[in-house]
């Protein structure tokens, strides 16, 4: 059965570095990227990666929960999963940060499974973007320049916010799976199914 879409870029072997993806975007994408870091640049933020978890857990917390009621989703993340993630992960684990005035205003961890990379948002600052700030479609850039560090051929985006994500990689279909242990239940599901 399809399901909705999952964006996928696929990491071109010769982009070594985020330089290099810049370079093969179209010019309008380029340029709409660079316009995007001059823009936080000018407003005080920075982004970096978050190398201590344990410190930041409470300001990271109220970022999420704020993201996670705006959202129709099954069950809850306690704020405090990050730290047992990134030690659980070890060295496949980077959260990146977007600082304004030295204040955490946007937490996007990324974590890497195997070959494909698997971009993780929690959420960011929402009075924070009200205000023009395109942190969102920063973040994606930033996870694209860690799957590139990585060397990973695939990053994986989700299923949400297809629009901003629409400029960064393709639209595959990804298809869900159900079968019986009766060969020929399976076979009138099969038909019903489609």
């Amino acid at each position: 059965m399809e399901t909705e879409p999952n964006m996928v870029l696929r990491i071109a072997p010769e982009w070594r570095s985020y330089e290099d993806y810049l370079a093969a975007l179209d010019a309008k994408y380029r340029r709409n990227a660079r316009e995007q870091s001059k823009k936080l640049a000018a407003a005080g933020c920075t982004i970096e990666p978050l190398t201590d978890l344990q410190p930041q857990r409470s300001p990271v917390a109220p970022i999420n929960l704020s993201v996670r009621q705006c959202v129709d989703s099954p069950g809850d993340i306690a704020g405090n999963y990050l730290p047992p993630w990134a030690r659980i992960t070890n060295s496949n684990f980077r959260c990146s940060v977007i600082r304004r005035d030295n204040t955490l205003s946007v937490s996007s961890p990324s974590i890497v499974m195997a070959t494909p990379a698997l971009g993780y948002y929690i959420g960011f600052d929402r009075a924070a973007a009200a205000e023009g700030l395109p942190i969102y479609l920063r973040l994606l850039h930033a996870t694209v320049a860690t799957a590139i560090d990585w060397r990973c051929k695939r990053l994986s985006l989700g299923r949400t916010a297809l629009e901003p994500k629409a400029a960064l990689g393709r639209n595959l279909k990804t298809c869900r799976y159900a079968a019986t242990p009766v060969p020929a239940l399976n076979w009138v599901l099969r038909g019903f199914a489609r």
